[in-house]
């Protein structure tokens, strides 16, 4: 008979339940009565509750490009509005303003939002199926969308769309339901190519650099 390997006992880390325990109480929380929940740590995150709502809930580390604040913000609401939104996906926050960025998927463009939750503008109306994920460096935001395996790139100094790549299959540059994406200190796109099993790399301009394979 095999041997059995043994039960490793499950250590509870502090800090890990300090965090649940305060993402819960967030999100349980009426949108109208956010603002008065503070927080012991200035580390955040920002996470969209399932009713549509941003959230900024406390995480015990934090990436370099995240906003600090002394309280909990909340924004949005269901809906088709300019300024709701409907099974919102990814979030960015951008390095120098501080604007919250929003794929908001079922309403098929991205949202932006102030550092403290104000609605601002809206980009790739009518230019977008169904976005997921959304990254921003610079003058340049990055959106994935499920819709029709593409990627587009946004000007913020032009405020539009300043290129499109992909379309469905695993040529180098070609997606299938690409999720994720983000960008490094230096501009590199990294996308999560779900159907393919890789994440692609790519140049601030969206050409092609590489592809690391997964299986």
């Amino acid at each position: 008979m095999a041997e059995r390997n043994p039960t490793v006992p499950q250590v509870e880390d502090p800090l890990e339940r300090q965090f649940n325990d305060k993402r819960e109480t967030i999100l349980q929380t009426p949108v109208e009565t956010l603002t008065e929940v503070k927080c012991d740590t200035h580390e955040l995150e920002t996470m969209i509750s399932s009713l549509g709502e941003i959230v900024e809930v406390p995480v015990v580390s934090v990436p370099r490009y995240a906003t600090f604040h002394s309280s909990v913000i909340a924004t949005g609401k269901k809906g088709s509005d300019p300024d709701e939104l409907f099974w919102p996906a990814g979030v960015a926050i951008h390095e120098d303003t501080h604007q919250i960025f929003v794929a908001n998927r079922w309403n098929d463009r991205v949202e932006i939002f102030s550092e403290t939750g104000e609605f601002l503008y809206q980009l790739g109306v009518g230019q977008l199926s169904r976005p997921w994920g959304i990254a921003t460096h610079g003058d340049s935001v990055y959106v994935s969308c499920w819709g029709d395996h593409t990627v587009s790139k946004f000007s913020l100094t032009e405020m539009c769309r300043v290129r499109r790549i992909g379309g469905e299959g695993s040529d180098n540059g070609q997606f299938i339901y690409p999720h994720q994406l983000t960008a490094d200190p230096i501009g590199r796109v990294f996308i999560a190519d779900t159907g393919n099993n890789r994440i692609s790399i790519f140049d601030p301009d969206l050409n092609h650099l590489r592809n690391n394979t997964f299986y």
